[in-house]
C-alpha cells in the first residue's frame, strides 16, 4: 500500500476545525533536495513551479496570511545577521582547500558504493576502503569540524531567508490566483480574489491570534531562587510562627 500522503489527507475533519499550518510541515522544506544537487534549475525560484508546490496545508499565505506575515517578519530578523556573521571565514581559501581534500578524500573511498559504478574491486577491498572510511569519520578535525558547522549555520540562514522572501514575493503578485479552499480559512477570499478582501483577511488573521491569551511559561528554577533571594522573609507570617509563641 502506498503511503505517499494526499492533499485530502491534509484537509480539516470538519467544516469548524480550520488548522494552521503544522510546524514541520512548512514549505522550506519542498524546494530542495536530501541528496545530490540541492535546488535544480528554477525549482525554488520559477512562478510555476512554486504554485505547484504550495498548499494551503504547507503554506500560510494560501491559509492565514496574517501568520504568514508574521512568520515572514520573523524569519527575516531572525536570520539575517547569523546568515552573513561568518562569511568571510567560508570564503578564506587556505580552508576552501583543506575541507575540499578531506572531503573529496572520502568520495574517493567511498566511490565503489555509487550507482553503476565501474570499479572491479573485491569484497577484501571494499572492506578495507569501509574501515578507512569509518577511521576518517571519526577522525576530529576541529578547524574543519567547524567549518562545515558554520556551513550548516549559515547555509540554513540564507536559504530560509530567500525562499520566504520568494514565496511572499509569489503570493502578493498572484492573489487572483492563489489556490486556496472555499471551505478554509479564506473562503471569504476564494470567493472574491482581489487585493481588498486578502489585506482583509490577513487584518483579521493579526486580530484573532493577538486576542488570544498569552501563554502561560514556567519559571527556570534560577529564576525562581534569584526572586526567592530578592524578597524578604516575612518574619510575622503564621506559618512561621516562632516557638514558644504559641498560646
Amino acid at each position: 500500500m502506498s503511503r505517499k500522503r494526499t492533499a485530502d489527507q491534509f484537509q480539516p475533519s470538519s467544516p469548524s476545525k480550520k488548522p494552521g499550518v503544522a510546524y514541520f510541515r512548512h514549505f522550506p522544506k519542498d524546494f530542495f533536495r536530501p541528496y545530490g544537487l540541492a535546488i535544480q534549475g528554477g525549482e525554488a525560484t520559477e512562478d510555476d513551479s512554486i504554485m505547484g508546490r504550495l498548499q494551503p496545508y504547507t503554506c500560510e499565505w494560501l491559509n492565514r496570511p496574517g501568520i504568514a506575515l508574521s512568520e515572514f517578519v520573523a524569519t527575516i530578523h531572525e536570520n539575517f545577521e547569523p546568515a552573513f556573521r561568518n562569511l568571510d571565514l567560508l570564503s578564506n581559501k587556505q580552508m576552501q582547500g583543506e575541507v575540499k581534500t578531506h572531503l573529496h578524500k572520502l568520495c574517493a573511498l567511498s566511490k565503489f558504493a555509487q550507482l553503476n559504478n565501474d570499479e572491479n574491486l573485491t569484497d577484501q577491498q571494499k572492506k578495507k576502503k569501509c574501515r578507512r572510511t569509518l577511521k576518517l569519520l571519526r577522525t576530529t578535525n576541529e578547524p574543519i569540524d567547524a567549518f562545515l558547522d558554520e556551513c550548516i549555520k549559515a547555509g540554513a540562514s540564507l536559504y530560509l531567508m530567500g525562499i520566504h522572501c520568494r514565496v511572499a514575493k509569489f503570493a502578493a503578485k498572484n492573489i487572483p490566483n492563489l489556490p486556496v479552499p472555499v471551505d478554509g480559512n479564506l473562503a471569504t477570499f476564494a470567493k472574491n480574489k482581489c487585493d481588498a478582501t486578502y489585506i482583509d483577511a490577513l487584518i483579521a488573521d493579526v486580530a484573532k491570534r493577538n486576542r488570544q491569551p498569552p501563554t502561560e511559561t514556567r519559571r527556570s528554577l534560577r529564576e525562581i531562587m534569584s526572586q526567592a533571594a530578592a524578597t524578604p522573609n516575612d518574619a510575622s507570617s503564621d506559618d512561621d510562627e516562632q516557638p514558644g509563641t504559641s498560646n
